[in-house]
């Protein structure tokens, strides 16, 4: 769907679309504001190929059941009957993607990395502790929030995460390659897998 289109009214009769912010194989991601708060969000609508749905609809059972400070949070979800589109809305983090941090700033000092190795790594263990895998953690899925002076880290994007029972492991390949540990391919994914990532 064009982005004219999708910007005739209100998302799930209360969020405003402003541009598109991203797309991928599943959907497209808009800035919006909530008409009731006045405050940004952001929208991701499931408006891709039909055979992306199931992991999009599992982002959403997933992502429903967050709360922690280190994930972005899902403020709501649904089917818009304007729009004829699932969506998912998320507080909008105003500090950008660890990507665009490194692509500014070339590195991180010692104490930035520690920061996003403690707040990544305390979501990654909430996210076990829930018994999820993220399975596709990389700059691009981590998202500064800027408190101040302070810059706290949260962990997006739970497209390819899935459930796993205690001990279990997922087979199905799924992720960003070049952040993969080695085990993935031939043994499945672990939360140890999760960690290798964030490493």
């Amino acid at each position: 769907m064009g982005e004219a289109a999708i910007k005739q009214s209100l998302v799930l009769g209360r969020y405003l679309l402003g541009t598109r912010i991203g797309i991928g194989t599943s959907g497209s991601v808009f800035r919006a504001t909530d008409s009731q708060g006045d405050h940004d969000v952001v929208v991701k609508f499931f408006d891709g190929e039909q055979d992306g749905f199931p992991p999009w609809a599992s982002e959403l059972r997933l992502v429903m059941r967050f709360k922690h400070r280190n994930i972005v949070p899902c403020l709501d979800a649904g089917f818009d009957e304007v729009h004829k589109l699932w969506a998912l809305v998320f507080a909008r983090a105003r500090g950008g993607s660890l990507r665009r941090a490194l692509v500014e700033r070339k590195t991180l000092t010692p104490h930035q990395c520690g920061q996003v190795l403690l707040d990544v790594g305390a979501a990654l263990s909430y996210a076990h502790e829930q018994g999820v895998l993220h399975r596709d953690v990389k700059p691009e899925n981590i998202l500064a929030e800027q408190e101040g002076v302070q810059t706290r880290w949260l962990l997006t994007d739970f497209g390819a995460g899935r459930f796993l029972s205690r001990g279990a492991v997922a087979r199905t390949l799924t992720g960003s390659t070049e952040y993969m540990a080695p085990e993935v391919a031939l043994e499945g994914a672990t939360p140890a897998s999760d960690q290798f990532s964030l490493g």
